[in-house]
């Protein structure tokens, strides 16, 4: 039994196909086994897709509050060895 198990997943995992969408940030995950009892790796396959789809939105949200930051920096900033020198240069006059 476990033997017919183990069997069954590694022929599973030798068909499932994982594809990265460089367009879309994403991983796709599919079994192109014709295999009728593969519920299991099916159901794995959907949460890491799920999983996947949640993240793509996460970084999306994180890049956007990043821009918006930035945007309120507010003008170019001074290096601080620029900065230190200038406080030298104030102090002699």
């Amino acid at each position: 039994m476990a033997l017919d198990l183990e069997h069954s997943l590694r022929e599973q995992i030798r068909t499932t196909k994982a594809v990265i969408d460089e367009n879309e940030h994403a991983l796709y995950i599919f079994n192109k086994s014709p295999d009728k009892d593969r519920e299991p790796l099916a159901k794995l396959i959907t949460i890491i897709n799920e999983f996947t789809t949640s993240l793509k939105t996460h970084i999306s949200f994180l890049q956007t509050e990043l821009i918006k930051a930035s945007a309120h920096k507010g003008g170019r900033r001074r290096s601080t060895k620029k900065a230190n020198r200038t406080k030298k240069n104030k102090r002699r006059t």
